[in-house]
């Protein structure tokens, strides 16, 4: 039960996180006259921290906030527990967030269990690129992917494999060399149908692969 729950709370926030950002994403409105309007860039026709906004705007706040303390706690908690003796971290020792923490962290070898936590800071990264590319360039957010894959091959080749099953890191590498080919596919190539053609290739193997 507290696995289940564990990986429920971790899948919801991970969906609350990217409408937090989009929640809280802006856009500039400028007119003939040289003034200018904030406005929220899903939908123009709302001011910016305005009417409904204004409750929109508070919701994400404390989610983000909410959601640091969680991400910081699931990729500190390996370095946390050496400190418990301090007064400023009692609270480490408690077994019921002991028995919350542990599922998180019992696929990865001791030494890696901060790996959620990383992919939780790094999708935060991520969502907050999206968020400020006001633009809409496409380019932008493919290029903060592809750069956030080649860090993680760069730290799993750099410290070795994170999971404690080698199958199972095996498909997590898989799936970020998949999501990186097909992301260089999208920036380089302007042709959609070979960008179609890579879609399709990628969402097979990704199916393959959760099957798996």
């Amino acid at each position: 039960p507290v696995a289940t729950l564990a990986t429920l709370i971790l899948l919801s926030y991970a969906r609350s996180l990217g409408i937090s950002f989009t929640a809280l994403s802006a856009g500039t409105l400028k007119y003939p006259d040289d003034t200018h309007q904030v406005v929220w860039l899903p939908d123009a026709t709302v001011e910016y921290f305005s009417g409904k906004h204004i409750a929109l705007f508070i919701v994400a706040i404390i989610i983000l906030i909410v959601g640091s303390a969680y991400t910081l706690i699931l990729f500190l908690w390996q370095w946390l527990l050496h400190l418990q003796d301090k007064m400023i971290f009692k609270w480490v020792i408690s077994q019921q967030l002991c028995h919350f923490i542990e599922p998180y962290h019992a696929p990865y070898v001791p030494k890696h269990r901060y790996w959620t936590g990383l992919l939780l800071f790094i999708r935060f990264a991520l969502y907050l690129v999206f968020a400020l590319n006001v633009s809409g360039d496409p380019g932008v957010n493919l290029l903060a992917i592809i750069t956030s894959v080649v860090g993680l091959f760069i730290i799993k080749g750099q410290f070795g494999r994170v999971y404690q099953s080698v199958f199972v890191d095996v498909i997590e590498v898989a799936c970020y060399a998949n999501l990186g080919v097909l992301s260089t596919i999208k920036l380089k190539f302007e042709d959609t149908r070979i960008v179609g053609i890579a879609s399709h290739i990628s969402g097979a193997f990704t199916v393959i692969l959760l099957a798996i």
